[in-house]
Order: C-alpha cells, then structure tokens, then sequence
C-alpha cells in the first residue's frame, strides 16, 4: 500500500505507520522542507501525511528526542531553531572523531581503497571546477564513508551515525551553497588522499580535523548571516 502526501509518498510496507510519518518529517526537516522554527501543526500534518493522529505523536516525540522539533512552554511544536553554538559543538566533536578514523584507516589500507579514493579526489575536483557544489558534497561523503568502513572501529562510527543527522542540517548551508568552499574542500580531500597514498596516518588525522574544522568555519559564517535575516 502506498500513501501519498505533499511531503512525499508514504510506503507502509512492514513498517508502523509512526516509522513512515518519522522518517518523512525527519528528512523533511534535514533537507530543509520544513525549515528551522517553521510550526507543526498536528491536524495539518495527520491530513498531509495521511496517517491518524497517534503514530504521528510518536513520530513527533521521536524528533524531540532527537532534538530536531522544540516543544514551547504553551504545548506548541516547531522545528528546531538552528544554533551558532551547536554547530560549533557539533563539528569540534566530528572532527576528533573523524580525525581518529582517518588515521586508523590508513593504517588498514589496501590497494583497492586507496584507487577507490584517488578515484572520488578527482571526481570532487573535477565537480568543483566546474562549480557543482553538491556533487563536491556528496563525493565528499562517498570519500568518508570509505574511511569509516575501513577503520574498522564499531565505536567511533556509531558515535558518527549519532551526530549524522544533526550535522546533515548544516552541511546542506556550506559547502552545498557554497563555490569557494567546494574548491577547497576539494583541496583537502587531494591533501589526505596524498597523505594515505604515503601511509602519513598522523598527518592524515590532523588533515582530517582541518577539513573538519575549515568545514566549521564556512557552517558557522553561513549559520550567522540566516539568523541575521
């Protein structure tokens, strides 16, 4: 069976209607359809999404725990604000975490990753001289994924998958809008290539925390001049 709203088609195999109604709003908040202090009105989504009242609460009180939709004082809902302050604590967190995993990776590489990556370098550079930006950014997370499957570490990479979400929300502001950052983003994923290529763990981790950090810069200037408007 499958259900139909403006939000998207709502496919009700094997899963609760509260998973589907989740799941929709979820990527509908990450990808910016419902934008950051946008209302949510129960009776209206129930009719959007096509799904009774119930599972739709349950989908809702799994984005307040998720910290993705904000209950006020009066009961009311609304998607979370975004925050100079969280995207700071986000990415610094990220950028220890991903700096650890980029250098145990290195230290397990093997011949058919490492084409793999000088593969997705060029293609990111290829993108960003041609200023597709989100290309960059999705090679870019193509070029990350890589690394997390190879560090091996079950830890780190549910640490990772916890933060996903959140900084999903912010990286759509950066680099995916951005020209100028894509080309230097581009930059630092040739950077810890070469660096990999050279079995430089050390240097690739603090590659990786830089990119991170330059990525920081870029969200937190994009972040800043939104909630100037």
């Amino acid at each position: 069976m499958t259900q139909t709203g403006p939000l998207g088609p709502l496919h009700s195999r094997r899963v609760s209607a509260g998973d589907i109604a989740y799941e929709y709003l979820k990527n509908a908040i990450l990808d910016g359809r419902l934008a950051a202090g946008e209302s949510l009105l129960e009776e209206q989504l129930a009719l959007q999404l096509q799904v009774s009242r119930t599972p739709l609460r349950e989908a809702l009180q799994r984005l307040e725990s998720d910290e993705l939709v904000v209950r006020q004082s009066n009961g009311r809902l609304l998607v979370a604000p975004l925050s100079v302050q969280q995207v700071e604590e986000l990415f610094t967190v990220r950028s220890l975490i991903e700096g650890l995993v980029a250098r145990q990776a290195t230290e397990r590489m093997t011949p058919e990753v490492l084409e793999k990556l000088r593969r997705i370098t060029e293609t990111m550079e290829q993108a960003a001289r041609e200023g597709r930006t989100e290309a960059v950014s999705l090679h870019g997370e193509e070029f990350h994924t890589l690394l997390y499957g190879l560090s091996q570490n079950r830890y780190t990479i549910r640490l990772l998958a916890q933060l996903k979400d959140q900084i999903r929300r912010y990286r759509r502001i950066g680099p995916v809008s951005d020209a100028e950052r894509a080309v230097r983003a581009a930059g630092e994923h040739r950077r810890m290539y070469e660096f990999m290529a050279a079995g430089r763990g050390r240097e690739v981790e603090l590659a990786m925390r830089s990119h991170i950090e330059a990525s920081l810069a870029s969200a937190v200037a994009s972040v800043a001049k939104l909630l100037e408007k």
